[in-house]
C-alpha cells in the first residue's frame, strides 16, 4: 500500500489510542463513583490479506475491556442501609418508568448493580444515590423465614408495632445453701428458713399459698429477693412482676392420705306451700247493675204482617222521617200499601244505613209483631213523622213506651264523686263522676274508662251478672279500691273499698306462729301473719328466709346450712305443719368417704402422748363424720403432738414432722385403708426445699394478698441440684397490681435452679428475660451483616423485614452499562441467577475499581503512543515530498 498506506494505518492508531485516551479520561473521571467499574482498552491489528512473503503489519483496532468482576475497595459508611457486596453478585434494582401521583411505576424489567448507597425516600422504598429500587424477599416477621422467592420492590411502612402480652419467663438461679435473709443467723440453726409461727396465714403450697398484706413484713424478712422484671398484658400495658425465694424448714417425715371427698351440706326439706294468689276486688256476692239503656220507641202494630195494610197505616208514596234534633234527619225511600211490616223494617234499616251522620236507628219486629224502633245510643232522642196519608207517626200509632234509662244519672248522690283504684305500687286511677267534660256520666262510660285506660298493674272484666271485677297481674300485689262514692253506690257495680291483699292457703293456717332456722351462728325468725314484719305468702317467707330457703322443683320448702360444716336446726311452732316434726329438728353436714366410717386414726410424735381421731356421729364424743369436723380435729392433733396436721384444699390429710423424731400413724384397719393411709412407723431425712413467691399487690391492706406462691416446691440433692419435677412452673391467671396477665410459664430449663453455696447468700440470678412488648412505632430500618432489611422500634424490639438477594452472572463483563452504574442482561452475558456467593458488608459501600496510578500509566503511554502516530503522518509527508519533487 505504501506511503498512502502507512498514512492512513497511522491516523487509525491515533483514533485508537484517542479511543483509549478517552477509557482513561472516563476512568479517572469516575475514581470516586460508587460501585464504578472501569473501562480498559483492548487492540487488535488488523492484517490485510496478503501472501506470507508480502505480509504487513497492519492497522489497529481499539475496543472497550469491562472490568465488571474486578472489586474496589470497601469503605466504611455512617449510613444504617449503605451495604457493599464482598465477592460476586449485584444488587437487584429497578427503574421507575414514571411517577403518576408521586407514586412510581416500574417497568418490571431487572437491572443490577453494586452500588449500594440505598436510603429510605419519602415512600419507604430503599433507593440509591442514581434512582435505582432495591428488590428484596420479604420476610415472615414472627417466624422469620423467606415469603416466597421472587424479589420485589418493597415499600416499608410506619405502622405501628402492636404490642405483644407476655406469656413466657425465662429465669435461672442458683439459691445460696444459707439464704442470708434479715432474720438468718448462722448461730441459730434453722434461722434462714420459713417460720410458719410467724404467720398469721400460712403461705406455703400446703397452706394457703398467700401471703396476706398483714404478714408481708415478716415474709420480707424470712426470703430473699430473687430479682424483677417488666411484663406487658395485651394492650401493652407494663407490670413489674418481682420474685422472692423461700427456704422452707426441713421435714423429717410427710404422710399423705388419699383425697377426701368434699362434704355435702345438712339439708332439710318440708312439705310443699302453695302458690300465692292474684288479688281480686268485688263483693263476696257479685253486685249487678243496670245498664245503660237506649231510647226505645215501640209501634202500636200489633196481628198479622198483613195489619200493615189492612189498617192502613201505610199508603201507596208514604215517606217516613227520623228527626234527632240539629238537622240530623233522613228519610225512607217511598212506601206502598202492600209492603209487609218485615218489608218496612228493612226500608227503615237502608235509610238509617245510609244517614250522612251514620247509622243511628235500628228497625226490628217484636215477639207480638210490633215494630221497634231503637236509638243506638241511651242519650239520643228522636222523633218520627208520615209525609203521606198514613196513620203510621210518632204522632199517633208509634208512641214512646219506655224512656233511656242510666244508672249513674238515676243517682243525682254521684255528680262529683270519685272512685280511686291502685294496684301495689302502680300509679293511683282516679274517675270523678258527673256530666261535665272528662267526667263519667254513664256506666257504660264508666266501663269502657276503666277497661281501655287503667288501672295500671291490673285487668277489668265485667262478669255476666253485671258486675265489675277488677284483678291484679301479679300474685304479689294488693288492690286500694277507694274515692268519695259511698258503699252502696260502689255496690251498684259490685265493688267495695277498701284493701283487698293476696293470699297463701298453705300458709293461712299458720298465722301466729312462728318459725326459727339456724346454722352455725347465724339464726332467722319468722312470724306468720299479715301485721307489720309478719309475713303471709310464700314470696315474703322467701325474702325473710333469705340465703337459707328455697323451693324446689315440687315446691318443697328446702333448708340448707350456709357451709358444708355448719349443722342446721330448724324450730319454732310452725315447724311440724311445715314438715319439719319432732326428730326433724337438727341435721348435720355429711361426707361420702367418712360417713361410714367408725373406727379410729391415731398419730403419735416420738414419746409424746398420742391423739386420737375418732370417726362417727356422736358429737358429744367430740367424732367427726364431715371433712369441716375433721380439719378442726387436726387442728387440735397439731397444737397436742408437735407435728403439722392438716387437711388440704385438695382433701388430703397431711401429717408433718418439724423435727427429726419418729413420727408413728396407727389405728382401725378399716379407716386408714379407706383413707389411703397404713400403720407405720416413720423416721425421715431433711431436704431442701423452696417455694417461689411473686408479689400480686403492692398496695394491699390488712387480710388482702399481697403476693401469692407460684404453687410448687423445689428440692434439692445434697449436691444442689433440682431433684424436683420444676423446669417448667406455669403461673395461673396472673394479675399484677390490677394489671390482668392471664397465664405465665417459667422455664427454668434443666439444672436452671440450682443450690449452691454462696458467700453473698442471695439469688444469683443468671438469666431472667420474657417475651413480651409494648406497642411501638417505626424509629429506623438498617441492613445487618447477614442480608436482612432490619426494622427498629421505639419499644426497642427488632424484627426482619425483608432478605436482600444478590445475582450473579456466567459472563458479567459482558452486561450492558446503563447510566448510574446499573446493568443490564445480554443474550452475551447469560440470564440472571438468584443467590450469589457475594455476602453483604453492612455500613459500608464498595469504591470504584479504577487505579489512578495506573491510569496515569496507561495516560503517558497513550500520550506516546498518539505522538509516534503523529510522526509517522508527518514523515509520510515528507516521503510523498519528495515524490512530488521528483516530477521538477
Amino acid at each position: 500500500m505504501g506511503l498512502f498506506g502507512a498514512m492512513t494505518t497511522a491516523v487509525g492508531g491515533l483514533r485508537a489510542q484517542a479511543f483509549a485516551l478517552e477509557n482513561v479520561s472516563g476512568n479517572i473521571a469516575n475514581s470516586q463513583t460508587t460501585g464504578f467499574k472501569r473501562v480498559d482498552t483492548s487492540f487488535a491489528d488488523m492484517v490485510p490479506d496478503s501472501v506470507p512473503q508480502l505480509q504487513l503489519a497492519g492497522g489497529v483496532l481499539a475496543r472497550s475491556r469491562s472490568t465488571n468482576n474486578v472489586q474496589g475497595d470497601i469503605q466504611n459508611a455512617s449510613v444504617d442501609t449503605f451495604m457493599a457486596i464482598n465477592g460476586e453478585g449485584y444488587f437487584i434494582v429497578q427503574k421507575p418508568s414514571a411517577f403518576p401521583d408521586g407514586t412510581p411505576v416500574f417497568t418490571g424489567v431487572d437491572l443490577f448493580s453494586r452500588r449500594g448507597d440505598f436510603q429510605l425516600d419519602k415512600d419507604g422504598y430503599l433507593v440509591n444515590g442514581t434512582g435505582y429500587y432495591l428488590k428484596v424477599l420479604r420476610v415472615d416477621g414472627t417466624t422469620g423465614n423467606v415469603i416466597g422467592s421472587v424479589p420485589e420492590v418493597m415499600q416499608f411502612s410506619n405502622d405501628f408495632l402492636p404490642a405483644q402480652p407476655t406469656n413466657l419467663i425465662e429465669y435461672r438461679a442458683n439459691l445460696a445453701t444459707f439464704p442470708r435473709t434479715a432474720q438468718a443467723d448462722e448461730d441459730v440453726p434453722g434461722s434462714e428458713r420459713l417460720n410458719l409461727g410467724g404467720f398469721a396465714v400460712n403461705p406455703t403450697v400446703a397452706g394457703t399459698g398467700t401471703v396476706i398484706a398483714n404478714d408481708v413484713p415478716t415474709f420480707i424478712a424470712q426470703s430473699i429477693s430473687g430479682g424483677s422484671i417488666t411484663m406487658y398484658d395485651t394492650v401493652g400495658s407494663p407490670a413489674n412482676i418481682q420474685l422472692r425465694w423461700a427456704k422452707l424448714a426441713d421435714i423429717a417425715v410427710n404422710i399423705t392420705s388419699d383425697p377426701i371427698a368434699p362434704d355435702v351440706a345438712a339439708t332439710g326439706t318440708g312439705n310443699a306451700i302453695g302458690v300465692d294468689d292474684a288479688a281480686v276486688t268485688g263483693s263476696t256476692t257479685a253486685g249487678t247493675y243496670v245498664a245503660d239503656v237506649a231510647q226505645i220507641n215501640t209501634s202500636s202494630i200489633f196481628g198479622t204482617p198483613a195489619d200493615i195494610t189492612a189498617d192502613g197505616y201505610i199508603d201507596d208514596n208514604d215517606t217516613l222521617t227520623f228527626d234527632f234534633g240539629n238537622g240530623n234527619t233522613f228519610t225512607t225511600a217511598a212506601l206502598n200499601s202492600t209492603m209487609d211490616l218485615t218489608a218496612l223494617m228493612t226500608e227503615i234499616n237502608n235509610a238509617s244505613d245510609g244517614a250522612a251522620f251514620g247509622d243511628w236507628v235500628t228497625a226490628s219486629i217484636s215477639g207480638g209483631n210490633q215494630l221497634v224502633l231503637t236509638a243506638t245510643d241511651a242519650g239520643k232522642t228522636f222523633t218520627v213523622t208520615n209525609n203521606g196519608t198514613g196513620t203510621l207517626s210518632s204522632g199517633g200509632d208509634i208512641p214512646v213506651t219506655t224512656p233511656a234509662v242510666n244508672l249513674l244519672t238515676q243517682t243525682a248522690s254521684l255528680d262529683d264523686r270519685t272512685l280511686t283504684i291502685q294496684i301495689g305500687g302502680n300509679p293511683v286511677k282516679s274517675i270523678t263522676f258527673g256530666s261535665d267534660a272528662g267526667e263519667i256520666g254513664s256506666l257504660t262510660d264508666l266501663i269502657d274508662e276503666l277497661q281501655n285506660n287503667g288501672p295500671t298493674g291490673g285487668t277489668v272484666t265485667v262478669a255476666a251478672d253485671g258486675s265489675i271485677e277488677i284483678t291484679a297481674n301479679n300474685n304479689l300485689n294488693s288492690i286500694i279500691i277507694g274515692g268519695t262514692a259511698t258503699a252502696p253506690q260502689l255496690a251498684s257495680f259490685g265493688l267495695t273499698s277498701g284493701n283487698f291483699d293476696p293470699t297463701n292457703a298453705t300458709l293461712t293456717p299458720l298465722f301466729g306462729d312462728d318459725l326459727t332456722v339456724t346454722s352455725g351462728s347465724s339464726t332467722v325468725t319468722v312470724t306468720f301473719g299479715t301485721g307489720p314484719g309478719q309475713v303471709s305468702t310464700r314470696t315474703e317467707l322467701m325474702t325473710a328466709l333469705g340465703t337459707f330457703g328455697a323451693l324446689d322443683v315440687g315446691n318443697e320448702l328446702i333448708f340448707t346450712a350456709l357451709n358444708n360444716v355448719n349443722d342446721l336446726d330448724v324450730s319454732g311452732t310452725a315447724a311440724t305443719a311445715l314438715g319439719f316434726g319432732p326428730g326433724n329438728d337438727a341435721f348435720e353436714p355429711t361426707n361420702p368417704d367418712l360417713a361410714a366410717l367408725t373406727g379410729d386414726l391415731t398419730v403419735q410424735l416420738g414419746a409424746g402422748a398420742p391423739f386420737t381421731i375418732t370417726f362417727g356421729t356422736n358429737d358429744g364424743a367430740n367424732e367427726v363424720n364431715n371433712r369441716g369436723e375433721l380439719a378442726a380435729r387436726l387442728a387440735a392433733g397439731a397444737t397436742a403432738t408437735g407435728l403439722s396436721l392438716s387437711l388440704t384444699a385438695g382433701g388430703e390429710i397431711v401429717i408433718n414432722s418439724t423435727t427429726e423424731e419418729q413420727v408413728e400413724v396407727s389405728g382401725t384397719p378399716a379407716t386408714l385403708a379407706a383413707l389411703g393411709l397404713s400403720a407405720q412407723t416413720a423416721q425421715g431425712t431433711t431436704t431442701p426445699r423452696w417455694e417461689l413467691f411473686y408479689m400480686e399487690d403492692a398496695n394491699a391492706a390488712g387480710t388482702d394478698v399481697a403476693w401469692r406462691n407460684a404453687g410448687v416446691t423445689y428440692t434439692f440433692n445434697a449436691n444442689g441440684e433440682m431433684t424436683s419435677n420444676t423446669q417448667v412452673v406455669t403461673l395461673a391467671g396472673v394479675e399484677i397490681n390490677g394489671i390482668p396477665l392471664g397465664d405465665i410459664t417459667i422455664n427454668h430449663g434443666e439444672a436452671g435452679i440450682t443450690q449452691f453455696s454462696d458467700v453473698n447468700g442471695n439469688a444469683q440470678v443468671n438469666l431472667l428475660r420474657q417475651n413480651g412488648y409494648p406497642a411501638g412505632n417505626l424509629q429506623g430500618i438498617s441492613v445487618n451483616e447477614k442480608g436482612r432489611v432490619i426494622a427498629t422500634y421505639s419499644n426497642g424490639r427488632t424484627l426482619e423485614m425483608a432478605e436482600i438477594v444478590l445475582a450473579n452472572f456466567n459472563a458479567d463483563n459482558a452486561l450492558k452499562r446503563l447510566d448510574g452504574g446499573a446493568f443490564e442482561a445480554t443474550s452475551e452475558s447469560g440470564q440472571a441467577q438468584y443467590g450469589a456467593p457475594g455476602k453483604i458488608v453492612a455500613k459500608s459501600l464498595e469504591g470504584s475499581n479504577t487505579d489512578i496510578a495506573d491510569e496515569f500509566t496507561k495516560l503517558i503511554v497513550t500520550q506516546q503512543a498518539y505522538a509516534a502516530n503523529t510522526r509517522i503522518v508527518t514523515t509520510s509527508d515528507q516521503m510523498l515530498q519528495e515524490t512530488l519533487n521528483m516530477v521538477r
